[in-house]
């Protein structure tokens, strides 16, 4: 009986199971229906959970724990089989029910509706646990879950109408390939895959519809691995594993709210974290090892192709309607790690580990709010921010090692494009893109134990991208906001101990970037087309330190760091109103902290090289020609560099300390823009501070040794060029820029107190501050520049102190610091439009209305004299033998003007004129007492005859009509006293006339033309033709003179004097007027070039000054008008 029993009892389960089987195959046939209703609530939630190959040691024995293959789910009310909805007891009333499920709703629900796909998968495979008895599990795990469906509804023409709420949700837990030992031996060996996808498209319209078509939706990918991890208490567990983990919340959002009120909107929220424990050792009184490779990612958001064929995450718009077509996207993605680090108290760990995780969310978005109201527009909010804690070694009385090596990269955001052309407060932008890292990777950190750490870690975080909108004809459209934030946080590559051996080494590639290009096109507008940006890029590193109290603490790092938020602005508010302008803001500070060893007691060391590029803000771009307090440009740049690194201190120790640095820092960039046509347009103004801020290359000791060795490259730049115009303008195109350079920075110094400390440091360091600025342009207060630039120092660099030790500092230290148009000394700056500029040195005590001082004409002398020139003692029938004191004939010259006599015309005596020559019979140097090398060439003149010239008679009355020269300023100081000897003093003055500078080519011309007259350039004078019967009795005295002719006095001075911004005649030679009897030229050196010869002598301020090196050469000059 009991063997029937038992064969009935097997049929029947059989049986039993078959019919199971015929259910679930009728179900599964009954929930395919594609004539459905959509149902305007709808949730699917699917929970698979696999539980497989787990294994239990105990002290009783070795067991395999039970195997868990289960789904818990939540079906579709639309895919639910009829028979499962409430049946009445009546079966003559169920055809009716039957048929109440087929009725169309949509006209109630008018097509809206909320759903959600949620899944999540749950693995716990190839676990061991050992307690009291050993555990093995060698195990492959795989599992994959997904919840998808496309939503497609229709809110065109509707009243509330066609809106979706949906909701997308991929969570995957996984608990795979761990070890623990407790009392006992615990091993894993395991392979994992898991993979979650839930969501698909939504798609919906709200075209001519009022508050319809709009879309909510979140969609949230999160993988959470908790794997191949070791743990041992008194005992020893090993992992030897890999996982993958995948989780995809997919889809995209477009609808439309073209010509709609309050229709075609989008609120869309991608989350794509990863929640990581991997590959951790940990022991406590006991052993504990793991080797491992985890990879996770995370996917929230995914794209189709538009209308423009390219990828969007999210496509609406809003042209034509009311509160349409707007977008709001708030975004995060970022993975959470904490793995392959290593924790031992009293026991050994050890861990030699890889992992990789990603995480994107969303994507580009476009919109549009073109002849609308309040929109199409934008508010972008995307995080990108990647977190680790890895790789890590802790130890308490035990030995700990970790080796890690980790990828992790984040995504979030896009580009964002929106028109708003002819609209009113539609197509702005608002974007807030923060990306940055948080790392603490590769320490060693113990207390009485040993820890070694290593870490290699490549990091990338990204958000935002390009935001741009157009604002054509438009009033409050089309403008944008940017606040771009670069921030890594980390610590990473140090070694810590107290009573232990910590070491740390660490490689580390970080790139950290936020948004892009923000721009705006603008014609016509009114209050459209404006940027602010305000990038900013912070952060704070520390790494690759040593430090310790009685340990011997060792780091060696790597790092290279970037932080990308170049990001131009660019604008544009031709012929518009309040259009157009820009606010940029970028500022750069990213600070760190490495290299340092500080040990009190112990021996520490530190080799570190560091390099650092981070980018803010760039070029500004505008106009705003023809246009209302538009194209204007507000630029704010700043960068700093704080850093303290490469420093060695102790106390009672020896301390070491070698550090590289390479640092950037770079914000801002040039501005360009214009007002032309305009009025208060096209005008900048700009600060641009430049701060070094640096502490490195220090050495300090008491009662112990200490060196640094640092080699330090600095560049930083803060702003740039700024370029303007504004023709036939008013109130444009000026600028006020105010750049700055501070240098405060202590650097190379070796201090002790009974001690050695030897510093050895090199740096280079250049600040940029600023650049040149240029303006031109016409109007009512219109292309002024201002500059008002700032520089300071405060620098403490290799300087040794000591007291009762040794203290030696070795640096070298080149500094440039630049501020506004400076380019250093290498490279020429050009001018702006300032006059002419004196050396310093020339008269530098002289003010503006002063003239110099002549009290050095009594060693003229000495100086540059020509010869050849005739002198007045061949003027032989002058009358001058009771001449003692007549003015000199250059008393006058510094004089505002010097009056010319106005003589009547002279009665023509009776020449013969064929008796006169025609020709010149002889050279010029004939004239001369010296004998010239050369023959200068044929005279402008025939040489006049010395001896048939009748005398001129009738010129008495002449005198009473010349002037006084008494009435003319003379010199302050003059040539002292001829007294008796003025005769013999009169052969060597010079003709009022004759040239004292040679004459020089065409090559060697010189805009100036002349110097300050040298009036000791005198000489004696031969080969003059006698001119008798002339009176000078009339003749007045003024101050300390010699005898003078009145006549020929010179219409103009022989040179000219500089004047502040006004160039100088381009002229060969000084043009003299020749001296003139009745029309006669008696100046035979006209157009003659005599030889010359100089002597080398101090001359008085400004009496030879060489005009080309002075004013520049005559190429960029105008003409003066002679005084």
């Amino acid at each position: 009986m009991q063997t029937w029993a038992k064969r009935g009892l097997k049929t029947a389960l059989v049986t039993g199971g078959l019919l199971m089987l015929g259910t679930g195959i009728a179900s599964a046939q009954e929930n395919v229906n594609p004539d459905a209703k959509p149902n305007p609530l709808d949730a699917k939630v699917r929970v698979p959970v696999d539980v497989d190959h787990n294994n239990l040691g105990t002290p009783v024995g070795n067991h395999d724990l039970p195997a868990i293959h289960h789904e818990i789910s939540t079906p579709s009310a639309a895919d639910r089989p009829i028979r499962e909805l409430a049946g009445p007891a009546n079966p003559l009333v169920r055809s009716a029910q039957e048929r109440l499920t087929g009725v169309d709703t949509s006209g109630l629900t008018r097509g809206n509706t909320a759903d959600a796909d949620v899944v999540v998968p749950v693995n716990a495979c190839g676990n061991a646990i050992a307690a009291g008895g050993d555990a093995y599990s060698e195990a492959v795990c795989v599992q994959s879950a997904s919840s998808t469906g496309e939503i497609r509804r229709d809110g065109s023409y509707g009243t509330l109408a066609g809106n979706v709420a949906h909701g997308a949700a991929a969570v995957s837990p996984q608990v795979n390939g761990n070890a623990v030992a407790v009392l006992a031996n615990a091993e894993s060996r395991a392979t994992s895959y898991q993979r979650a996808v839930a969501g698909d498209n939504v798609k919906t319209s709200g075209q001519d519809g009022s508050l319809s078509g709009n879309i909510a939706a979140v969609q949230g990918a999160l993988p959470a691995p908790v794997t191949n991890n070791a743990v041992a208490a008194g005992g020893n567990a090993y992992s030897e594993a890999t996982s993958s983990n995948d989780a995809r919340a997919a889809g995209s959002l477009s609808t439309t709210g073209d010509r709609s009120t309050g229709g075609g909107n989008v609120l869309g929220a991608p989350i794509a974290p990863v929640v990581a424990v991997t590959g951790n050792g940990v022991g406590a009184a006991g052993n504990a090892e793991t080797v491992t490779e985890n990879r996770a990612s995370s996917d929230a958001g995914t794209t189709h192709r538009d209308r423009t064929d390219l990828p969007m995450w999210s496509a609406t718009s809003g042209n034509g309607g009311t509160l349409a077509g707007n977008v709001a996207q708030p975004a995060f993605a970022g993975p959470v790690a904490a793995g392959d680090n290593t924790l031992a108290g009293a026991g050994n760990a050890r861990v030699t580990n890889a992992m990789a995780h990603d995480a994107e969310a969303g994507g580009h978005s476009y919109t549009a709010g073109q002849d609308s109201v309040l929109s199409g527009n934008f508010a972008d909010t995307p995080v990108a921010l990647p977190v680790s804690g890895a790789g890590n070694a802790l130890s308490g009385v035990g030995n700990t090692s970790a080796r890690h090596a980790n990828e992790a990269t984040a995504v979030t955001g896009g580009d964002t494009y929106t028109n708003g052309d002819r609209s009113v407060l539609s197509a702005n932008s608002a974007n807030l893109p923060p990306a940055g890292a948080a790392d603490l990777c590769g320490n060693g950190l113990t207390g009485g134990g040993i820890a070694e750490a290593e870490c290699g870690n490549d990091v990338s975080s990204e958000s935002g991208g390009y935001n741009g909108t157009t604002g054509n004809d438009a009033v409050g459209s089309g403008n944008v906001g940017q606040v771009p934030v670069g921030l890594p946080a980390e610590a990473f590559g140090n070694g810590v101990g107290a009573a232990g051996t910590p070491t740390a080494r660490a490689d580390e590639d970080k790139y950290v970037r936020s948004g892009r290009v923000a721009t705006s096109v603008d014609d016509n507008g009114t209050v459209s087309s404006n940027v602010v940006s305000a990038p900013t890029a912070l952060g704070g590193q520390v790494f690759g330190n040593s430090g310790g109290a009685v340990a011997n603490p060792t780091s060696k790092t790597d790092s290279n760091t970037r932080i990308d938020l170049a990001n131009p602005p660019k604008a544009n508010g031709k012929h518009g109103s309040a259009s157009g302008n820009i606010v940029h803001v970028p500022t750069s500070n990213p600070a760190q902290v490495f290299g340092d060893s500080v040990v009190a007691v112990g021996n520490g060391s530190s080799e570190t090289d560091s390099r650092l590029d981070s980018r803010s803000g760039g070029a500004a771009t505008t106009t705003g020609d023809e246009g209302s307090l538009s194209g204007n440009v507000l630029s704010l740049p700043q960068a700093s560099s704080p850093q303290v690194f490469g420093s060695a201190v102790g106390a009672g120790s020896n301390v070491e300390s070698e550090s590289r640095n390479e640092f950037g820092s770079h914000s801002g960039g040039d501005v360009q823009t214009s007002g032309d046509d305009g009025s208060f347009s096209g005008n900048g103004v700009g600060a641009q501070p430049s701060i070094p801020l640096q502490l490195f290359g220090d050495a300090v000791t008491a009662a112990g040794n200490g060196y640094s060795q640092t080699d330090n490259t600095t560049g930083l730049i803060a702003g740039g060029e700024h370029l303007t115009s504004a023709e036939d303008s008013a109130w444009s195109g000026n600028l006020v820029t105010a750049p700055a350079g501070v240098t405060p920075s202590v650097a190379g110094d070796a201090v002790t107190v009974a001690g050695l400390a030897d510093a050895a440091t090199g740096s280079r360091s250049t600040s940029q501050s600023g650049g040149v600025t240029t303006t031109d342009g016409s109007g009512a207060v219109s292309a002024h520049d201002v500059e008002l630039p700032t520089e300071a120092f405060a620098r403490l660099f290799g300087v040794p102190i000591d007291v009762v030790g040794t203290a030696t500092a070795n640096a070298q230290d080149r500094n440039d610091v630049r501020t506004g148009d400076d380019r250093g000394d290498d490279t020429k700056v050009t001018e702006a439009n300032r006059g002419i500029q004196l050396p310093a040195g020339v008269d530098s005590l002289l003010r503006a209305t002063e003239l110099p001082s002549l009290g050095l004409l009594s060693r003229l002398s000495q100086y540059t004299v020509p010869l050849g020139t005739p002198g007045i003692d061949d003027l032989r029938g002058l009358p001058i033998q009771g001449l003692t004191q007549l003015p000199m004939p250059g008393g006058a010259l510094l004089s505002r003007a010097v009056p010319k006599p106005e003589a009547p015309k002279l009665p023509k005596p009776d020449m013969i004129v064929g008796a006169l020559p025609t020709v010149v019979n002889g050279p010029v140097w004939a004239l001369s007492q010296a004998k010239p090398p050369r023959v200068v060439g044929a005279l402008s003149q025939a040489e006049l005859p010395t001896r048939q010239l009748p005398a001129l008679g009738g010129v008495s009355d002449l005198t009473d009509q010349l002037p006084r020269l008494g009435d003319v300023e003379q010199v302050r100081h003059g040539l002292p006293a001829a007294g008796e000897g003025a005769r013999a003093a009169l052969g060597t003055l010079p003709l009022g006339a004759v040239p004292t500078r040679s004459v020089q080519t065409d090559s060697d011309e010189r805009s100036f033309g002349g110097t300050l007259p040298v009036v000791d350039d005198l000489v004696t004078t031969q080969g003059i033709p006698v001119v008798d019967d002339v009176p000078l009795h009339d003749l007045t005295q003024g101050g300390r003179a010699v005898s003078s002719l009145p006549v020929a006095a010179p219409a103009g001075l022989p040179f000219v004097l500089p004047v502040p911004g006004v160039a100088q005649p381009r002229s060969e030679s000084p043009a003299l007027p020749p001296l003139s009897l009745s029309g006669l030229n008696v100046n035979p050196l006209q157009g003659g070039v005599g030889p010359t010869r100089f002597t080398d002598t101090q001359a008085p301020a400004l009496a030879d000054m060489d005009a080309r090196s002075l004013f520049n050469a005559h190429e960029i000059t105008t003409v003066l008008p002679r005084i």
